[in-house]
């Protein structure tokens, strides 16, 4: 692990080690911009704790995961931190019968339909990009023409737990 940067000073020891908080390198680069630091937290609670932790520090903040929407909006300022969700990819539950599943954002959305599809489902959105995620799909909205049956990504949201700045998840 690299040294704890200063503005995760405040973020315990536990979490920052099981984010393996690195030196961001050229693949981590977002729309041309490299990031100081990149974190892989294993859990959400760690992906609050560092939340709060940069933004006492007042440190600029990138949340991702497939990065195929990167792109997508303005160039990002200066980052200081990419939380990556890569390690937060499963389907925790999925209650066929009523239709429901709760994915972590990192899902992959292939990876969720092949597990829908043991129970003849599927998630009614189109993806323009291999390896795009749940958490980017709602984060974009992304749509194209199912939106028109059975809405967008956000329509199809019945819930959703986020980590917060304050450390709150």
């Amino acid at each position: 692990m690299t040294s704890l940067p200063p503005f995760l000073q405040s973020c315990d020891t536990a979490t920052a080690a099981a984010c393996g908080i690195r030196e961001g390198n050229a693949s981590d680069s977002i729309d041309g911009i490299l990031p100081r630091y990149v974190a892989e937290p294993p859990a959400p609670e760690a992906v609050a704790r560092l939340l709060a932790s940069a933004s006492r520090a007042g440190a600029s903040v990138v949340v991702r995961a497939g990065g195929t929407k990167l792109r997508w909006g303005r160039p990002p300022k200066p980052v200081d931190l990419a939380i990556s969700m890569r390690l937060l990819n499963r389907v925790l539950a999925h209650a066929h019968g009523d239709l429901t599943a709760t994915v972590e954002a990192g899902t992959r959305v292939d990876d969720l339909n092949r597990e829908l599809a043991r129970h003849r489902q599927w998630l009614p959105v189109d993806v323009a990009f291999d390896g795009a995620t749940v958490g980017g799909l709602i984060a974009t909205n992304e749509s194209g023409p199912l939106r028109h049956r059975h809405g967008t990504p956000r329509d199809l949201l019945i819930g959703v737990h986020l980590a917060m700045t304050d450390g709150r998840w």
